[in-house]
């Protein structure tokens, strides 16, 4: 029996902290919030709060006063927010808490500026408007506030960076509430831009967002760009930042070839960049190939549509005159590729090239003589028409000299007009550095025989 009395007891106390007033319609009573809120150090939140009560209760002279206590706080405690200019205030919530100045027309929102760790807890509302409609809402809803450390901004890529290619670029602050929007700040973009800003709910939060369209190059990769973000203003704001490196992909680049040759005594000579190479037999040689792109080219090297090697580097030791030929290196990624050639051969004297025909010929205007020689290096082409030189491209008199080289081969043509009666001697003469080749015509008075020795 004094256990039941000690409950009825108890009950009776707590109906009594629920309203005062006699034959209450609790059904009237009513409100409206959220059970949980978050909120990041140092920024503002709304509990976003709507009640109803009897206005039977009520008097219609009395002003209406909210109160928004501490969970664990009693109502003759001192409250954390209310409109009531009577009501001691907590310390801590002093100019942080703030009531809805609607309260009259049933808001009883909740605004916390400049959140701190130790807000962080649960909150009951209490009414009253004169003697006999005072009600607490502890058991209807006690919103949770959750108090989070603030973290930095996030900046959002639409997309994969690459060249050429639009993207956008967002900022997303942390949530804040909407009196206090944040102020959004771009670094060292990579050119002028014009930011959009727009907030937007997240999980019953607020987040406020900043974008800017781009169209990254090769040279914007690995640049810095930072979002910074600053709440609050006066004297102590609070701001935080973030800072990425620009990850722009672009395809193969600025490729070039690097050669080292060595000889058997071990000395080393290098070639950069370039297109025709003259070896002496027997030299090994390094081929690098050597190309700027992102992800990172992978390179393979070819000879005559063959693949060698997958890989930066070809290496031939000991060369023989089989190992002439255009190597290609191929350097290729996800957003291209690229190709670039050096030709090798091997250095020989000048000869007859048996691929090309030498010979002269008599037609309406004179005669015309074709020569051919093939060496490495390229050979130097020399007319001699009865001990007269003749060489590049030159006109002297009756006599005309047109001559061009490919790779080891070089052709040279003499044109001889008018009145050449008589016996003449024609030598066409190729010399390099490893020795020379002449090549000699003859042309008869009577025009029917020309010779090629």
């Amino acid at each position: 029996m004094g256990h039941s009395l000690e409950v009825l007891v108890l009950g009776l106390f707590s109906t009594w902290l629920l309203w005062e007033g006699v034959q209450c319609d609790l059904s009237k009573y009513t409100m409206n919030a959220p059970t949980a809120v978050t909120v990041s150090e140092g920024l503002c939140v709304i509990i976003p709060c709507n009640f109803t009560y009897d206005p039977n209760d009520a008097s219609s002279t009395s002003t209406l006063y909210g109160y928004w206590f501490m969970d664990n706080s009693a109502i003759t405690s001192p409250a954390v927010a209310s409109n009531d200019r009577n009501k001691e205030i907590e310390d801590y919530a002093q100019n942080r808490f703030t009531l809805s100045e609607e309260v009259a027309q049933g808001n009883c929102s909740l605004i916390i500026n400049n959140a701190e760790k130790n807000d962080g807890r649960k909150y009951y509302f209490r009414m009253e408007k004169g003697s006999k409609a005072k009600f607490t809402y502890r058991n209807i809803v006690q919103p949770l506030v959750n108090v989070i450390q603030l973290e930095n901004p996030e900046i959002m890529f639409g997309g994969d960076l690459r060249a050429k290619h639009p993207v956008n670029i967002t900022c997303t602050a942390p949530g804040s509430c909407s009196l206090k929007p944040p102020h959004i700040f771009w670094k060292d973009t990579p050119k002028v831009v014009t930011p959009r800003t727009s907030e937007m709910q997240s999980n019953g939060s607020q987040v406020y967002i900043s974008m800017f369209d781009f169209i990254p190059s090769r040279k914007d990769n690995g640049k810095e760009l930072t979002c910074s973000v600053i709440y609050g203003e006066g004297a102590s704001p609070v701001s935080k930042k973030k800072t990425v490196l620009l990850n722009i992909k672009y395809p193969p680049q600025e490729q070039k070839i690097d050669v080292e040759v060595t000889k058997g005594n071990g000395s080393l000579k290098s070639y950069t960049e370039s297109s025709q190479i003259v070896l002496e037999k027997g030299v090994s040689v390094v081929l690098r190939c050597l190309a700027e792109g992102n992800p990172q080219p992978k390179m393979t090297w070819a000879k005559e549509s063959v693949n060698l090697t997958e890989d930066n580097e070809l290496k031939l030791s000991s060369v023989k005159m089989q190992d002439m030929g255009e190597y290609r290196c191929n350097a290729q990624n996800s957003e291209g590729s690229s190709t670039l050639g050096v030709h090798l051969t091997i250095a020989y004297r000048p000869r007859l090239c048996k691929q090309k025909s030498s010979h002269c010929w008599r037609d309406d205007s004179g005669f015309q003589c074709n020569c051919s020689i093939c060496s490495s290096p390229m050979p130097r082409i020399q007319w001699l028409v009865d001990g007269e030189p003749l060489e590049g491209n030159t006109t002297k008199g009756n006599k005309q000299v047109t001559t061009w080289i490919e790779k080891d081969v070089g052709t040279s043509t003499l044109r001889l007009t008018g009145n050449w009666d008589g016996d003449h001697h024609l030598v066409c003469n190729g010399t390099n550095a490893k020795g020379e080749f002449p090549m000699m015509f003859f042309l008869f008075s009577s025009g029917m025989s020309l010779g090629a020795s």
